[in-house]
């Protein structure tokens, strides 16, 4: 879980070399391996990505306790299906969007 303070937070799930909270396993969605993000806020805090914006999409997260899924387009077919890596689960803020979520992450 990673959790925010006072101020502007950066929440880290790629490095130049990877995208963190991949299970490595094509066949599923890595909903066993993934962030946890607690209390964004929107247009005050950053998501740090591996790769490019249209690498990743915002959708429904089918794990406990709700919130937002960021997925990675792990078999590069520009289109949410079940074996995208399962990210992060966002919480904290329901105005959660496309471009005040991915749209606004450094990419490295």
């Amino acid at each position: 879980v990673e959790r925010g303070g006072a101020g502007k937070d950066t929440f880290v799930l790629g490095s130049e070399s990877d995208v963190l909270y991949d299970d490595g396993r094509n066949n599923n969605s890595g909903a066993s391996d993934y962030a946890v993000i607690q209390d964004y806020t929107v247009g005050q805090d950053q998501l740090q990505l591996a790769g490019e914006k249209d690498d990743y999409f915002r959708g429904a997260s089918n794990v406990s306790g709700g919130g937002k899924g960021l997925y990675h387009d792990s078999n590069d077919n520009a289109k949410l299906d079940r074996t995208d890596e399962l990210v992060a689960v966002i919480r904290g803020s329901n105005n959660l969007t496309t471009a005040n979520t991915i749209g606004s992450a450094e990419f490295v």
